[in-house]
């Protein structure tokens, strides 16, 4: 097996990736992307169309110093990636060797943030593929909601997070073949991404054409459309479903915001490295996902429900005074404050230090209370 790609740019890459700046600035790239596509991509199933223009490929080539048509040149050379129209595609083989540097580095953060946009890179031609237009919204909710648990979709939540966790699996699993290094490596890799990503569109396609040809989502549209549908209680139930799901994707991809960390540190006077570690080891385990979404609920739940406040209040001092006083009511009979205070117990005694070696209660009580701050100014600071 050829290695010509690799032979070619590996090196130059490596060096690249030495420099943290580069590293950063590459986080930075692909964090902008995903901020302006964070409306279309937080959708429960495929409803907006994305783009992915030049100017965003420009953005990694220029920062590499790599010219797009030298690997273009070198491709060419090689079999196994000359000979499909993805595997050939600079743009892909240049994120991919990225991603390989980062393996071999072990750059987490990287690795992930770099095959996230890899796997948004494809997306907008497979989205045009199965949608020659933007489909229907209503029809589209309607047909993600009677999806059995086995659709990655449904289970996600989203179209950024069934796309995350579509390309890290992948990821994962091409680990020690992407390491080596090969034109057929690199080639595999590219073809397994863009193959699961159209598998993906195309089922939810497939299950959307048939629920628009049944007509039975029409029922579902005049049953949502009386006045109930827009009353306030189901308003600010979507609207917890939304902040739910952008704040775990918040999480998930780009992790806790340490300014976010050292405010809820600072503010109950334990340790700024303990919360740090805390809530970064948190975040990282997947098993923890349907408990942070259980966090985030009952917080919004209770201030939205029980304070009868809405969606402009989350993102005042109101949110912030509420949810400190709720939390600090001593005795209380509140299921949701309960189960959050039993949530934030069981992830201290895993992943904290600090709390594990502590046995005054007081001490025990600001690690808690500085975890519950730390979701509160998180859920505020994530805009949707």
């Amino acid at each position: 097996m050829t290695n010509i790609v690799t032979s070619a740019f590996g090196s130059h890459v490596a060096n690249k990736m030495k420099d943290k700046s580069i590293c950063n600035s590459l986080i930075k790239i692909i964090s902008s992307y995903i901020d302006r596509n964070t409306e279309k991509l937080s959708t429960t199933g495929p409803v907006k169309q994305t783009t992915f223009s030049a100017g965003d490929k420009d953005n990694i080539y220029n920062l590499f110093g790599i010219n797009e048509k030298s690997i273009e040149l070198i491709a060419k050379k090689s079999i196994e990636l000359s000979r499909g129209v993805n595997t050939a595609n600079p743009f892909n083989i240049l994120m991919t060797l990225i991603i390989r540097e980062c393996h071999i580095k072990k750059l987490i953060n990287e690795r992930k943030a770099c095959s996230i946009y890899l796997i948004l890179s494809m997306y907008p031609s497979i989205f045009k593929k199965y949608f020659k237009f933007e489909p229907n919204d209503r029809i589209m909710e309607y047909t993600i909601n009677q999806l059995s648990n086995k659709y990655k979709i449904k289970q996600m939540g989203t179209v950024l997070a069934a796309l995350v966790d579509t390309v890290t699996i992948c990821d994962n699993h091409y680990s020690s073949h992407l390491i080596r290094g090969t034109d057929k490596d690199i080639a595999d890799y590219i073809s397994a991404i863009k193959t699961r990503l159209n598998s993906l569109i195309k089922n939810i396609c497939s299950e959307f054409m048939k629920q628009h040809d049944s007509g039975k989502y029409m029922n579902y549209e005049i049953d949502n459309e009386d006045e109930e549908n827009f009353s306030t209680a189901d308003s600010n139930s979507y609207l917890i479903e939304r902040v739910t799901n952008a704040v775990v994707l918040e999480l998930s991809v780009r992790g806790p915001d340490m300014k976010v960390v050292t405010i809820a540190a600072k503010l109950n006077k334990v340790s700024i490295n303990d919360l740090r570690t805390t809530v970064t080891k948190m975040c990282k385990d997947n098993k923890n996902r349907d408990q942070i979404k259980e966090v985030v609920s009952a917080i919004m739940y209770d201030f939205l429900f029980d304070g009868e406040n809405n969606k402009e209040d989350v993102y005042s001092s109101k949110f912030i005074v509420f949810s400190l006083n709720t939390y600090k009511k001593s005795n209380t009979t509140n299921t949701n404050i309960v189960k959050i205070k039993d949530i934030l117990d069981e992830w201290l005694k895993e992943y904290s230090e600090a709390y594990k070696k502590s046995n005054m209660v007081s001490t025990l009580n600001l690690f808690r209370k500085s975890l519950y701050m730390f979701f509160v100014f998180t859920i505020q600071k994530t805009k949707i």
